[in-house]
């Protein structure tokens, strides 16, 4: 294989080699001419990424992986990028475990790489700087080629540790895109989905997800969004931190954003429906999702039979069948000239996670306009997709 000889785990061992690397990342440290199937370099983050190039033969593929050192709090990052022309390979976080990095690059011709080790964006200050173990070895896996997908699709694989299987879909300006990654029955997959612009992993992320599907485990991951404009678009999936097995990765049917109304009308009596993951799918001008809620005002006719009689009102929200995962959560709110003022919340008074709200409206004889600027606010606590039923209704 190259400048890797292979060799038996014995003779691996033996020839381990552990070499010092100066700290700063100024420089870049060459690691061909360093024998042995694994090699294993000793390094530090300071002010800045620490950086190594090395050729991955032809037809051959190269696991890499970043560690902090026993003493060391260090959480790295790596990532690798093709010298000639700069493009990102791959690059990781977690996925080596125990905040380890780990990456594979496979070579179809002779390549040479750059790997740069640096601090997770999202560590801690004190996870920022430390010192590192770098291994490069050798490794029989082979990447799984990008599969094109359609809307109303399903596709399944399996994953295996660090590795991300990729997936291009041509999408239309307003289109919503609704991917869902789910773990196989006794899967121990914890499913990490991306959605980047363009047909390239390297493109801009415009959405990643890990657990809002839940799922049997709680573990699926689902991305929902307005694509922004006729185009490929790429998804990544792979297992969060070491996890890894089979997936079915669906997608929606694709139905342009509709124009959902901003207030619904909701009357004394008449049990409504609504649907979290396709009536509330409303989206700024950037296509990120705004909070998943659906309002509702009282009808005419029951803010007359309100004022004419005021009592007590009861509000309920329950999930619509016992195929809806969500949790039901109710708001009362007026509306007032610095926003909405939220002055009563439920979540599992109506027993089974549903929602019920009993509100006192007698202060309404000397009031009878606060109905005007009353807002039912119907939300789910854990962000799944799913059916609900609200009804507003009169006390005894």
């Amino acid at each position: 294989m190259g400048r890797f000889r292979s060799l038996s785990a014995a003779a691996t061992i033996a020839m381990l080699s552990v070499i010092s690397v100066s700290a700063g990342a100024q420089n870049v440290r060459d690691l061909d001419g360093q024998d042995g199937d694994v090699r294993v370099y000793q390094g530090e983050v300071k002010n800045a990424p620490t950086k190594y190039q090395v050729t991955v033969p032809a037809n051959s593929a190269l696991e890499i992986v970043a560690a902090a050192t026993t003493q060391s709090q260090l959480d790295p990052y790596l990532k690798v990028r093709n010298v000639a022309d700069g493009e990102t390979l791959s690059e990781d976080d977690d996925s080596a475990g125990n905040l380890g990095a780990r990456v594979y690059v496979f070579a179809e011709n002779e390549m040479r790489v750059e790997i740069e080790v640096s601090a997770a964006e999202a560590a801690d200050d004190n996870r920022k700087v430390g010192k590192f173990e770098l291994s490069v070895r050798p490794t029989d896996w082979r990447p799984t080629p990008p599969r094109t997908i359609t809307f109303g699709s399903r596709s399944e694989g399996r994953l295996i540790n660090g590795e991300s299987h990729v997936f291009h879909i041509q999408g239309q300006k307003d289109q919503r895109l609704v991917a869902t990654l789910r773990a196989a029955d006794g899967s121990a997959l914890d499913s990490m989905l991306e959605l980047r612009r363009g047909n390239a992993t390297s493109g801009e992320t415009l959405a990643e997800d890990d657990d809002s599907a839940g799922g049997t485990n709680g573990l699926d991951a689902r991305i929902r969004r307005v694509l922004p404009a006729n185009g490929t678009y790429t998804l990544v999936a792979r297992g969060l931190g070491t996890t890894s097995g089979a997936y079915t990765l669906e997608i929606g049917d694709g139905a342009q954003r509709a124009a959902v109304p901003a207030v619904r009308e909701l009357s004394l009596g008449v049990r409504a429906t609504g649907q979290f993951g396709a009536d509330e799918a409303i989206s700024d001008d950037d296509g990120d999702e705004q909070d998943r809620e659906i309002i509702y005002r009282l009808s005419a006719d029951a803010k007359r039979t309100l004022r004419s009689n005021p009592g007590t009102l009861i509000i309920r929200m329950n999930t619509a069948s016992s195929d809806s995962e969500i949790d039901p959560m109710l708001d009362l709110a007026l509306e007032t000239p610095l926003g909405r003022s939220i002055v009563a919340s439920d979540d599992d008074s109506g027993g089974n996670l549903n929602a019920e709200l009993s509100v006192d409206l007698s202060a309404l004889r000397s009031e009878p306009d606060w109905l005007d600027r009353v807002r039912i606010v119907a939300r789910t606590l854990n962000a799944v997709d799913g059916d609900f039923t609200i009804e507003a209704v009169r006390g005894q």
